[in-house]
Formats: C-alpha cells, sequence, structure tokens
C-alpha cells in the first residue's frame, strides 16, 4: 500500500499529510481518469461472519433393556429305575398227602371238652361221694345230740365256703342256702373278732344268735385237708350254758370221728 500510495503522491509526500488530489485522482467514477492511471478495484466487503451452527443436542442415551431372566435350566430326567428281576422260586417238593381226618357228626362235643368235662363230672361225683361218706359218719353224731338235748330243733355241718355235709331237721330246699349263710356269718363275725387286740388274730370259737326264746351256736371244727370245717345247732327255750356245752361234745367226736376216716380228693 505505501509503493501505491508514492506512486500516486509522489515520493516525497508523506503519509500524514493529506496530499491535494483531484476526483479522478481520488477514484470518483464520473471524473474522467487521466491517461495511464491505474483504477483501483474496489476492496471486496468483508463477508458476514456465518452465524455458528447450533450444536445438536445429545441424542439421549438409550435405556438399557432389563436383561432377560436367564431360563430355568432343565432338570435332568431322572433314569428309570431297572425293573427288578423276577425271584425265582425255588422248586418245593411235593407234600405229602393228608390222609381226610374222620369228621365229627352234628352236634358232637370234641375230644378235649369232652374229656374236660369228663373229668369235671369225675371230680363231682368223687366230692358227692366223700360228702355222702362223712353224712353217714356225722348223722349219728347229730342224732346223740338231739337225744340228750330234746330242745334241739335242727343242727348242721358244713365247709367253711358253704357247701353242705350233714344236715338235721331242715327242709331240703332251704339246705343249700343254710350252708351258705352260715359261711358267710362266720366269716364276718371272725374278721370283726381278729381286729380286737386280745385274739391276737385267733380263730373264733363260738358264734352265739338269741332271737327271743331261740338260741343258735356255730363253732368251728379244725380239719387237716379242708383247714376248719363249721357246725352249729339251734334250740327253743333252753340255757345257753346247756347249748354250749353239747356243741362242743359235738364237735369234738365230729374232728376225732373224720381224723380217722378218709381225706376228701384233692383235685
Amino acid at each position: 500500500m505505501n509503493a501505491w500510495f508514492r506512486r500516486m503522491v509522489g515520493p516525497n509526500a508523506k503519509p500524514d499529510e493529506e496530499p491535494n488530489v483531484t476526483a479522478a485522482e481520488a477514484g470518483d467514477p464520473r471524473s474522467p481518469q487521466p491517461p495511464g492511471a491505474t483504477e483501483m478495484p474496489p476492496e471486496p466487503e468483508p463477508e458476514p461472519a456465518a452465524e455458528p451452527e447450533p450444536e445438536p443436542e445429545p441424542e439421549p442415551e438409550p435405556e438399557p433393556e432389563p436383561e432377560a431372566e436367564p431360563e430355568p435350566e432343565p432338570e435332568p430326567e431322572a433314569e428309570p429305575e431297572p425293573e427288578p428281576e423276577p425271584e425265582l422260586e425255588p422248586e418245593r417238593e411235593p407234600e405229602p398227602e393228608l390222609e381226610p381226618e374222620p369228621t365229627a357228626a352234628v352236634g358232637a362235643v370234641p375230644e378235649h371238652l369232652s374229656s374236660a368235662a369228663a373229668t369235671a363230672e369225675d371230680q363231682n361225683e368223687q366230692w358227692l361221694a366223700w360228702c355222702a361218706t362223712v353224712g353217714e359218719l356225722v348223722l349219728p353224731i347229730m342224732l346223740d345230740l338231739h337225744r340228750r338235748i330234746p330242745q334241739t330243733s335242727a343242727a348242721m355241718l358244713c365247709t367253711a365256703d358253704g357247701f353242705n355235709l350233714c344236715a338235721l331237721g331242715l327242709d331240703e330246699s332251704a339246705v343249700g342256702r343254710m350252708a351258705a349263710l352260715t359261711s358267710s356269718l362266720y366269716a364276718v363275725a371272725n374278721a370283726s373278732a381278729s381286729e380286737n387286740v386280745r385274739t391276737g388274730g385267733e380263730q373264733l370259737d363260738y358264734l352265739t344268735l338269741v332271737s327271743r326264746a331261740s338260741l343258735k351256736v356255730v363253732t368251728s371244727i379244725p380239719h387237716p385237708a379242708l383247714g376248719r370245717l363249721l357246725m352249729w345247732a339251734a334250740a327253743d327255750d333252753i340255757a345257753l350254758g346247756v347249748l354250749l356245752v353239747g356243741v362242743r361234745g359235738a364237735a369234738d367226736q365230729i374232728r376225732r370221728t373224720l381224723a380217722l376216716a378218709d381225706q376228701p380228693p384233692s383235685f
């Protein structure tokens, strides 16, 4: 530009001094151009600054897809259990043919029951036979008691558990009941007397029942096989001492007689 300026205004011109430039020299297009003058090209207008392009908005990051749950692994199929081999049954020896047992007739008693029944019948017959023997031995003693004490109305000899051995002056239908009552009566009285400290648990000697003018005396007779027997006698209008003496004498005679007789059968 300085070279151009010097060429236009002269070499001695200073840049600060404004030269006297004509319109043609100033480049006015309406003024005629001097010959040999070079037309200055117009300075190019500065291009407008380009607007900065807007920065593109950042694309939203895609949300991460949820991880798919892992599919459960299929359970291994259970191997089928091997079928057990059928056990071979050992060959059985042929069983010997059994001969058919003879069938009993309808209504017949089995053999074991019939034998037990026969045994019970035999024992009952033996007991009754022994009781009859005892009765034959004791009956004369009972009759002698009645002869010595005429007021005697009835008498009995029985076992401690209530079985009749000999009875005098009783109806046949009342014999069994009176034997059972005598056993129970003596058991209760003996148990009551054993509670007395003075007796020391000894057996009851006599049991006396009084009902107005009637007396009844019960006593026990020791027996080697049966333990003891019971005897009682009843009388009317008699002194208690007379009946006690008569019963005591008869009981002693019965004890001696049975000690020499056959013992009852043992079952």
